[in-house]
């Protein structure tokens, strides 16, 4: 059998024996897999329909408590009114919840109301008897033992299945006890079970109950009847069979259901293993056939050949083989033949060609004739004569330095073979250094002296030259700048400069005891320059890094190391160049650079390069990030009353604590001044990033101890999140911001998460603020006056002066629409004077100059109190105007005076005291009061806020007592009293007869333009109709 048949036997066997192995298993597994997974599906079926069945039992019992938790039922039961059998239980009422009964009892279990119907006829129908002999076998279900019993489920009436819900009756308010108990119910029905089977996508129908007749019947019964499971599945043909036994409310089987699918599992099952076998099977032939004609190609054939060549070879020497072509084993078999018989034609010629192509002069010498006898045509070079001469003359004339007819040789001065350097003198007095060696050879039976000559001239000049570089080297190595040690082989120090020993800080004893190069590094060092070492290998190239060297004195010190190999040897030069105050100005630099110098937590630049990359990083894997915007609430108190030191304390305790309250993962940075940031990389959802920003603020709840004392400082919280809030670092950063600002205007000590509202606020707030600025340039403010009368004579004793904006559409805008924006941005104080102004300059106008005795009320701003300047300003209006001080009230409110009693608003309160201003708290009551303010500030006038006067006589209110309480303290310091928002007569005779002397409100007229005002003056109280009221411009204010 020749080698190609058994190779294609061997091949078709193996196929085949394979391919049976895999039908055998694959039917096994294949085939048992998808019918465990029938089964489970049949299970899932059985579940499917078991549920669907019960939720009618379930619907039912909702529909139930509809009518027995009922008014009207429970009157029913009571008075038996056909009214509301004829208006609640009609025929229609069984056909629209397609019901088959509707049962009424009272307590005792007698039937108050009951009717069955057959929808089917749509006629009603008797009460099935063995209804009754349920409900005489189970009393319970007609005697409730709460009110909140109930009883649900399925049972058999006549040989059908039967879904029943009843409750007991109640009130509609659920209340108890129970009137009696309500009882409905359906037939299980084929359409009934089809209805439900089409809702979850089940073929299923009924099967009958004992005592029906069905073939299918006594096999379900056997397959259920002696097992605990609710189900078994069969199957039929390509019919999956699932037969469900529905138990009844008391136990026993209520209702048998077929469900019937077909076996889709199954049938894909055995198409999958017959199209794989046939698959299979057809790749397999046609790799059979694929693998025999690559193996034809690639082996079977080339062995052939290859035997066709070792024959041709063995019958002809001389010929030229054929090769094989190709790269593999075979190739090469053919071409080593090829070159065997090459050699063995080459030698042939090797001997006759030798002299002439070696670079050394050969000659053969007769040593008893001491003539040469045969010599190559590089010997008569060097010997300085024609090649064709040089046969026949002595050597010793020729080669021997000392031209002499004695030879050392055959004196025995030189062994065999031992080389010699000799200087040759030339025939034209050119002399050449060459290496010498004879022997003693035989040929041809005769004894011959065999001498080489080597011409080493440029050898010898070349040792030279090494010496002298090798001493130029040395110089340089023990004098380089760099700390330098010579290896061995072995890696052990030979040679090392006082460089080396200065940065080492060893001695030279510690070089000639064997250092070796591992003892100057740490372990693990040493583990690293060995690997990048291996990565060099034999390439000549210098390895240079950074490494730590381990020093005498125990201190690590930073080197740039050079490691080398000596070109031609073993050998290796190791160099080192200190680096460790560079690294360490290094270190420094990069701290400042990226570092906060205060907290240690990186900065702001450090901050920005981890933002962008994280972006970056999110954008790449649809990730998310977040950032979390801090600033600590009234930083500024601290540094102003406590110093800069104790400020720069408590924002290192700060950075802690943020740190401490956040991730391990999430990056805290300090931006400046007391802001802080986190960046939290892939939030998981937006409540971690709530509970995150409430631990931040419970994290400043605990006071900061700096030296002896206890600081209290909260903090506002921004979260912005990327890429919702924004789609750079510079958006969400912005937006992080705006949500930390809207926490702190929410009262500050609280988290806000940014929405796109916040930036429809600041848009609103930056446009009111231009619009405010541009309005303050142009004076587009007006005044209105309120008046303020003597409660006994009613007469108009001053006014107060209310600000009012006239925008750019013409309307007149009322101070709580424009006022917190301007207090924000600082308008304020431009705004109080122009109203102080405003005000002086007319009241002036009215009173001939101040004649007439009427006392101007202003407001002033919290705001301004905090900003400051509040005195200079009141000074130079006065100035300006000519308005006499002791006419001029201020109006202040409790805000702007809690909020810095001691260090501002009192001093300032003081001084326009003394210059005869008066002082009057406006809106008392209604802040946090304090008797304080009221004994150590030069108050004059308490105004009772509106809200209380309205209380005034209003049942059920203390308004009446709070202002009774109000006005006895202003009396008992000695303080006037003026009562705002007075509408009514019973509230003014109310002040009236407690003392209150001062009032203002519509009771007396409104906030009147200028001119209105001056007419108010002239006519006198009460105010005529028609006067020019707040949202008015009278034609003086009108824009021109």
């Amino acid at each position: 059998m020749n080698l190609r048949l058994r190779l294609f036997l061997i091949i078709l066997a193996a196929f085949l024996g394979l391919a049976s192995i895999y039908a055998l298993v694959s039917r096994h597994i294949v085939l048992e897999s998808f019918a465990s997974l029938e089964k489970k599906i049949a299970g899932e079926n059985a579940k499917r329909a078991a549920n669907i069945i019960g939720a009618e039992a379930e619907y039912l019992d909702r529909l139930v408590k509809d009518w027995a938790w009922w008014d009207d039922t429970c009157e029913f039961v009571a008075t038996r009114d056909e009214a509301y059998v004829r208006s609640a239980l009609p025929k229609e009422t069984f056909i629209d919840q397609q019901l088959n009964a509707i049962l009424i009892y009272d307590l005792q279990g007698a039937m108050v109301w009951g009717r069955f119907f057959d929808l089917e006829t749509s006629a009603w129908a008797p009460v099935p008897e063995t209804l009754n002999t349920v409900l005489t076998k189970h009393p319970e279900l007609l005697r409730p033992a709460s009110e909140s019993t109930v009883h649900a489920g399925m049972i058999v009436l006549d040989g059908k299945s039967f879904i029943f819900s009843c409750r007991p009756i109640l009130t509609s308010e659920n209340a108890g006890p129970p009137r009696g108990v309500m009882l409905i119910g359906r037939y299980l029905t084929e359409d009934l079970l089809a209805s439900m089977g089409e809702r979850v996508d089940l073929g299923m129908r009924l099967l009958p109950l004992e005592g029906q007749q069905s073939a299918e019947l006594p096999g379900i019964m056997e397959v259920l009847a002696g097992t605990t499971a609710k189900w078994r599945h069969s199957t039929d043909g390509n019919l999956l069979r699932t037969n469900l036994r529905m138990d009844g409310y008391f136990g026993g089987p209520a209702a048998f259901v077929l469900i019937e699918a077909p076996r889709e599992i199954h049938v894909l099952g055995k198409a999958a293993f017959g199209n794989s076998l046939v698959g299979l099977c057809v790749g397999g032939l046609l790799l059979l056939g694929v693998v025999y004609a690559l193996l034809e190609q690639r082996i079977t054939s080339r062995v052939v050949r290859l035997s066709q060549i070792a024959d041709t070879a063995l019958k002809d020497d001389e010929g030229k083989l054929a090769h094989l072509s190709g790269s593999d084993e075979l190739a090469a078999v053919s071409r080593k033949i090829g070159a065997m018989m090459d050699s063995l034609r080459e030698s042939r010629g090797f001997l006759s060609t030798m002299l002439d192509s070696l670079d050394a002069g050969v000659v053969l010498i007769d040593p008893h004739e001491r003539v040469i006898v045969e010599a190559n045509s590089r010997a008569a070079w060097l010997a300085g004569v024609p090649a064709g001469q040089i046969v026949g003359r002595s050597c010793f004339e020729l080669f021997c330095t000392s031209h002499v007819a004695a030879c050392p040789f055959l004196a025995g001065a030189i062994r065999p073979g031992e080389p010699m350097v000799r200087v040759l003198e030339g025939p034209n007095g050119a002399s050449r250094s060459i290496l010498k060696t004879v022997t003693r050879v035989s040929r041809e039976g005769k004894e011959y002296l065999l001498e080489t000559f080597l011409d080493v001239t440029e050898h010898e000049r070349t040792k030279q030259a090494l010496a002298e570089s090798e001493l130029l080297y040395r110089t340089i190595f023990m004098n380089s700048g760099a700390a330098s040690l010579l290896l061995n082989e072995q890696g052990l120090g030979s040679m090392a400069n006082e460089g080396f020993f200065e940065l080492t800080g060893l001695g030279p004893e510690a070089v000639q005891a064997g250092l070796h190069w591992e003892d100057l590094f740490p372990a693990e060092e040493v583990a690293n320059i060995q690997a990048l070492a291996g990565t060099v290998g034999t390439s000549g190239k210098a390895l240079c890094l950074e490494a730590t060297l381990a020093h005498a004195s125990g201190k690590p010190h930073s080197v740039y190391l050079t490691l080398a190999r000596v070109p031609g040897s073993d050998r290796g030069v190791l160099s080192m160049v200190d680096l460790t105050e560079q690294r360490r100005y290094q270190h420094e630099l990069y701290n400042k650079a990226y570092f906060d110098q205060l907290t240690g937590l990186p900065n702001r630049t450090m901050f920005s390069m981890r933002l962008e990359a994280a972006i970056v990083r999110a954008r790449r894997e649809g990730g998310g990030l977040a950032i979390m915007l801090l600033d600590l609430d009234d930083f500024k108190n601290v540094n102003d009353t406590m110093g800069h030191l104790a400020g720069d304390e408590m924002l290192r305790k700060a950075g802690k604590r943020v740190n401490q309250a956040v991730r391990k993962d999430d990056l805290v940075a300090r931006l400046g001044g007391d802001e802080f940031v986190v960046l939290v990389e892939r939030p998981h959802d937006e409540n971690l990033l709530q509970r995150m920003a409430a631990r931040l603020v419970r994290a400043f709840a605990e006071p900061f101890h700096l030296g002896d004392r206890e600081i209290f400082a909260s903090t506002s919280v921004g979260v912005a999140r990327f890429p919702q809030d924004g789609n750079d670092a510079e958006a969400v950063l912005k937006n992080a911001d705006l949500a930390m600002y809207e926490a702190k205007n929410s009262g500050k000590h609280a988290y806000r998460l940014f929405s796109g509202e916040m930036n429809a606020r600041l848009l609103r707030k930056v446009n009111l603020e231009a619009e405010l600025r541009k309005s303050i340039g142009q004076r587009r403010f007006v005044l209105r006056y309120q008046p303020i009368v003597d409660v006994a004579s009613r007469s108009i004793v001053g006014m107060e002066a209310l600000l009012r904006w006239i925008d750019e559409s013409g309307r007149v805008v009322p101070p709580s629409q424009f006022m917190p924006e301007a207090e924000e941005c600082g308008l304020v104080v431009q705004m109080d004077r122009l109203a102080l102004e405003i005000a002086c300059r007319e009241t002036l106008r009215w009173t001939n100059g101040g004649e007439v005795p009427l006392k101007l009320s202003v407001n002033l701003s919290a705001q301004h109190f905090a900003l400051g300047g509040v005195e200079s300003m009141v000074t130079e209006v006065l100035a300006a105007t000519g308005f006499p001080a002791s006419r001029l009230g201020l109006e202040i409110t409790e805000t702007a005076l809690i909020k810095d009693l001691k260090s501002a608003t009192a001093p300032v309160l003081q001084a326009l005291s003394v210059k005869g201003v008066s002082i009057s708290l406006d809106d008392f009551g209604t802040g946090y009061s304090s008797l304080a303010y009221l004994k150590h500030l030069p108050i004059s006038v308490l105004k009772i806020d509106r809200l209380f006067v309205s209380d005034i006589g209003t049942p059920g209110s203390d308004g009446s007592v709070l202002v009774r309480g109000m006005i006895s303290l202003a009396e008992s310091l000695g303080l006037a009293v003026v009562a705002e928002g007075v509408e009514t007569e019973e509230q003014l005779a109310f002040l009236r007869n407690q003392g209150c002397a001062l009032a203002q409100g519509f009771l007396f007229a409104p906030p009147l333009t200028a001119q209105a005002f001056m007419d108010l003056l002239s006519q006198g109280l009460p105010a005529p109709s028609g006067l020019e009221g707040t949202d008015d411009l009278s034609p003086a204010e009108q824009p021109a």
